[in-house]
C-alpha cells in the first residue's frame, strides 16, 4: 500500500495497514546530462548585438539520481551521518546518497556499463533499506540506453533470426505462450498459457536442428493461432528488422513526424 497525502497541506496522511503488509514508497531514477557551453534560450543585449556562443556543446556532466515522497533525494541525514560515522569501517554504507555525478569524455570518466549500473542500484538499495527500515520500495527506471542491458539468455528479438541457427542468433530461456494471443480456430489446438522452448531439443528428430536457437517463423508457428494471424495478413511472410527499424531513433522519429531527413 502507497501513503497518500492530504491535497492542500501535502501532509502525509495516516496508514492503516492490513495485516501482513508492509507500506510501498516509490523511487523514481532520471538522469540528465549537462554540457559546459549550455546557455539560456534569452540574452538582452544592445541593438544589433549577436550573441557569442561556443560552437560545440562542450565536456558533458552526467547526473544520475533517485527522488522519493518521503525524504526527497534518496540520501541520509545530517544526524543518519553521525550515526554512521560512529560505526565500524566495516559496518558503514559504501556512501551517503544515491547520486552519482561522473565527468564522461576522452581521458576523463567512461561511459556507465551494466556493471556499473548494478553497483550505483545496490548502493542506492542499501540507502533506502537504511532510510526506509520496514518499507518495501517501488522501483522506477527511465528509458535510458544504460538500463538496456539483459541477461544472456533474455527474451529478446533482436538476438533472433528468421531461420532457426545463424552467427547471430543467441540461445534463449524458455517462455509461456501469452494469454493475451489471439484465440485458436474451431478444431485447433490453443497454445495459449502454453510453456515454449527458444531452442530445440538435443533429441529432436531433425539432427540439424538439435541444440539451435529456434527462428522467428518456429516460434510463430507453434503458437497456431498468431502463424494464423499471419498468414491472414501477410501470407506467412517473416521479416527481421525491416529497413526502418534500423534506422537511428532520430531518423525513425522524423519519419513519423513527416519531418526531412
Amino acid at each position: 500500500m502507497i501513503r497518500k497525502y492530504d491535497e492542500k497541506t501535502l501532509e502525509p496522511l495516516p496508514l492503516d495497514l492490513p495485516p501482513g503488509t508492509r507500506e510501498h514508497v516509490l523511487i523514481p531514477s532520471d538522469e540528465v546530462i549537462f554540457h559546459t557551453n549550455d546557455h539560456p534560450r534569452r540574452l538582452w543585449l544592445k541593438n544589433e548585438k549577436q550573441p557569442l556562443k561556443k560552437k560545440g556543446n562542450g565536456r558533458p556532466i552526467h547526473c544520475c539520481d533517485w527522488i522519493t515522497e518521503t525524504i526527497g533525494r534518496l540520501a541520509l541525514s545530517p544526524e543518519q551521518i553521525t550515526e554512521q560515522a560512529q560505526k565500524n569501517e566495516g559496518d558503514r554504507l559504501k556512501s551517503m546518497e544515491a547520486r552519482k555525478i561522473i565527468y564522461p569524455g576522452k581521458n576523463h570518466d567512461a561511459w556507465w556499463d551494466l556493471k556499473q549500473l548494478r553497483d550505483q542500484t545496490k548502493i542506492a538499495a542499501d540507502i533506502f533499506e537504511y532510510t526506509h527500515p520496514g518499507t518495501v520500495g517501488i522501483w522506477i527506471f527511465d528509458c535510458s540506453s544504460a538500463h538496456e542491458g539483459l541477461a544472456p539468455d533474455a527474451l529478446n528479438v533482436n538476438n533472433m533470426n528468421v531461420n532457426p541457427g545463424g552467427s547471430s542468433a543467441k540461445p534463449m530461456r524458455s517462455t509461456i505462450i501469452p494469454l493475451n494471443n489471439p484465440p485458436s480456430k474451431p478444431g485447433q489446438l490453443d497454445t495459449r498459457g502454453m510453456p515454449q522452448d527458444m531452442v530445440y531439443p538435443a533429441d529432436h528428430p531433425n539432427q540439424k536442428l538439435r541444440g539451435l536457437p529456434k527462428g522467428l517463423k518456429a516460434v510463430l508457428e507453434e503458437r497456431v493461432s498468431v502463424w494464423d494471424e499471419l498468414m491472414t495478413r501477410h501470407n506467412g511472410k517473416v521479416s527481421g528488422k525491416c529497413k526502418r527499424c534500423k534506422t537511428s531513433q532520430v531518423h525513425q522519429e522524423n519519419l513519423q513526424n513527416n519531418y526531412p531527413a
